[in-house]
């Protein structure tokens, strides 16, 4: 069977010249579970996989974990305010969805609102039980390496 993130990247229309992980796709198997992407800078990888999140979400209702070196990073200038700027000017999410320090909710409403994506910092990573994210289906490493490539 096919996994709903295969789906997703292959059916992924064409980012306009930046950065899809169709190639890498094609080159694995069906039962692929780790994909590496290391790639230059601003040429869309972040991009593409927050296309990827939403369709996640709204096609099949799976969560993604967004994962940053730290978690204070997602506090960073502007991080939250920024984060789906892209996928609604594309789109790609409701304008009602929303992000707040856990992530990324379908409502600002904390009676209704679903959880689309979690953020979480690899350096507190190891405190989470597995059962905790029950519903994360896929995870992203962002940023892994830092400007300073050390």
């Amino acid at each position: 069977m096919t996994s709903a993130i295969r789906e997703i990247i292959m059916s992924a229309p064409d980012m306009g010249g930046h950065y899809t992980a169709k190639k890498v796709m094609m080159k694995t198997d069906e039962d692929i579970v780790l994909m590496f992407i290391l790639g230059a800078r601003r040429i869309g990888k972040t991009l593409f996989f927050q296309y990827v999140m939403c369709k996640l979400f709204i096609e099949y209702g799976l969560q993604t974990m967004w994962l940053r070196n730290k978690k204070i990073e997602f506090d960073g200038a502007d991080y939250r305010a920024n984060f789906l700027n892209a996928c609604k000017r594309l789109g790609w999410c409701p304008d009602d969805w929303v992000v707040t320090r856990e992530g990324v909710m379908t409502s600002s409403d904390k009676e209704t609102a679903q959880l689309v994506c979690l953020f979480e910092g690899v350096s507190t990573f190891s405190n989470r039980r597995g059962n905790e994210s029950a519903g994360v289906h896929m995870i992203v490493l962002d940023e892994m390496m830092p400007e300073d490539r050390r």
